[in-house]
């Protein structure tokens, strides 16, 4: 009997919670009334608290936990207002401010974050901007209007012929040229299109253009000719010319040109300067001597080129000019487009050693230092003198005392960079002489020449030498053969390359004036016989000068 009781309770409450109702007071605690039912208003959605109060949320599964109403958001909706009567109100796979989590803000650099799947990802890029390695997490790394790997867009690489490149403004243009190459045309698909080293219209540089009849070679404007001019005709006249000769170097021919003349024609004359103005194709010539021995006025003349005929100029020069005189020294640095003319000799027995310079690009002579300056050479005639460019050097070697026409073995050097003369201390060396072939270069070369001036026969030289100024034993003896021994030669050089023309011999049988054109090849050590006297030719075959374009 004792088990009966409890029993028969507990059956009676278990069919009160689940059984009909009028009032609430009918059901079971925590439980309500609705409709004639108990019904678990602490579990039930459809009545939450209270009959008829129904759990409902937009884009959430609702649920009733201690007669309160709750929620789980739907997948892709987030509650990220906090207010629960909206339920989940945020679409959480979209939105750019709420991407997969409520306040997670997709950022991506140079671009306009999106949202899609949840996940940020990089939208529209900035304009100039792109997402090369399609990594979201670096955003549009890429700015297109400089980058040379991706201008103007991605794999759009700069790559233009003989150029290194740049970007600018999402098009590839020319940083810098390679050697010899230049950007001439401006245009920007085709790089550095023009080869300088060949090209007439752009020689050396963009808009450097050769003058009539010129090619561009290694940068330099040639008409592969060589211009001689003057001399006096032979040993037993006392005739001088203004004759004007070209050499073609192809055909291995002399032609007379007859220049124009706008300001006159240039006076006869022997033992002049001439030198070779390249940058404005013009030879210019000064100072001499005519056929009666007498100087030449000062007049600086340049023959010119850039136009057709050749036209003899007489310069408007300024400055200091030297005074008249003959038999100088002259040398050409084109580094600084100067000549250098030491020297001279206005009649027998008088000698000059003041210094002078010729600026080309200006046509302004100045003096460097008068004759017979403390530490410079004394006053001498028919001395030589070349450039040693690579060591800043201008070299004067050997010639006459002015008084007693004595050779001179002497070699200095005038330092262009401190204006100094030096006379280094060389024990060895060639024997004095005067009227040789002095050549320009690296090591200098000094072709024969004339000894024992006062003697009858003088001496004719037929060594061959070179000099490296910078060396303990500077002179070394060439054992290359060649032209015939002389004296008084028209020489030029060019390109490396030395030629000598004419000049004059003597010896037991006599004087004799020579007539055949050398060309000396330091690269090879070789002599080359361009003409052999045969065939049109300069009259002037003593003192001449010799241009090489």
């Amino acid at each position: 009997m004792r088990f009966l009781l409890p029993l028969l309770l507990c059956l009676s409450a278990c069919t009160m919670t689940a059984g009909p109702c009028k009032t609430t007071a009918d059901c079971p605690k925590s439980n309500a009334c609705c409709d004639g039912r108990c019904t678990d208003v602490q579990n039930d959605k459809s009545n939450c608290g209270a009959c008829g109060e129904v759990c409902a949320f937009p884009n959430a599964a609702p649920s009733c936990r201690s007669g309160r109403c709750q929620f789980q958001c739907s997948s892709g909706f987030g509650n990220c207002n906090g207010n629960r009567d909206d339920g989940c109100e945020q679409p959480l796979t979209e939105d750019a401010n709420n991407c997969g989590l409520c306040g997670r803000m997709c950022t991506a650099m140079n671009a306009a974050p999106v949202c899609s799947a949840a996940l940020c990802g990089v939208g529209t890029c900035s304009t100039g901007f792109a997402n090369c390695d399609t990594d979201s997490t670096n955003g549009c790394e890429v700015d297109t209007t400089t980058d040379v790997a991706h201008c103007g867009g991605c794999g759009q690489a700069c790559s233009l012929p003989h150029a290194t490149v740049r970007c600018e403004a999402s098009t590839c243009r020319v940083a810098t040229c390679a050697t010899d190459f230049g950007d001439c045309d401006q245009l920007a698909p085709n790089g550095c299109e023009t080869s300088l080293p060949s090209d007439a219209l752009h020689c050396g540089a963009c808009g450097a253009k050769c003058g009539p009849a010129q090619l561009c070679v290694n940068s330099r404007c040639r008409a592969n000719e060589l211009i001689v001019f003057g001399g006096t005709i032979d040993f037993s006249s006392s005739v001088t010319t203004n004759d004007v000769w070209k050499f073609d170097l192809t055909s291995k021919t002399f032609t007379a040109l007859t220049p124009a003349t706008p300001d006159g024609n240039v006076p006869p004359r022997s033992q002049h300067i001439a030198v070779w103005d390249q940058p404005r194709n013009r030879m210019i010539i000064w100072g001499g001597v005519d056929g009666a021995g007498t100087p030449v006025p000062t007049d600086t003349w340049a023959l010119d080129f850039a136009v057709v005929p050749p036209a003899w100029r007489k310069l408007t020069t300024s400055g200091t000019p030297p005074s008249e005189r003959f038999a100088s020294v002259a040398v050409l640095d084109p580094a600084t487009s100067k000549v250098w003319l030491f020297g001279g000799t206005v009649e027998a027995g008088t000698g000059l050693s003041d210094l002078f310079t010729f600026d080309l690009a200006t046509n302004t002579w100045a003096q460097v230092h008068a004759s017979n300056a403390p530490n410079s050479p004394i006053d001498r005639i028919n001395a030589m003198g070349a450039l040693d460019a690579q060591h800043g050097l201008l070299l004067l070697f050997g010639g006459n005392n002015a008084g007693t026409r004595a050779d001179v073995r002497e070699l200095w050097q005038f330092e262009l960079a401190t204006r100094t003369w030096k006379t280094p201390p060389y024990l060895n060396g060639p024997v004095g002489r005067a009227r040789g072939a002095f050549f320009s270069g690296t090591p200098v070369l000094l072709f024969s020449g004339i000894a024992s001036l006062l003697n009858s026969p003088a001496s004719m030289l037929t060594d061959f030498n070179a000099l490296d100024a910078t060396a303990t034993s500077p002179w070394t003896v060439q054992s290359a053969m060649g032209p015939a021994a002389r004296f008084n030669a028209a020489q030029g050089t060019r390109d490396g390359l030395h030629f000598v023309f004419a000049g004059g011999a003597t010896g037991v049988g006599g004087q004799s004036t020579l007539s055949d054109l050398w060309q000396y090849d330091p690269a090879t050590s070789q002599w080359t016989r361009l003409f052999d006297g045969t065939g049109s030719m300069p009259q002037g075959k003593l003192g001449a000068t010799l241009a090489a374009r």
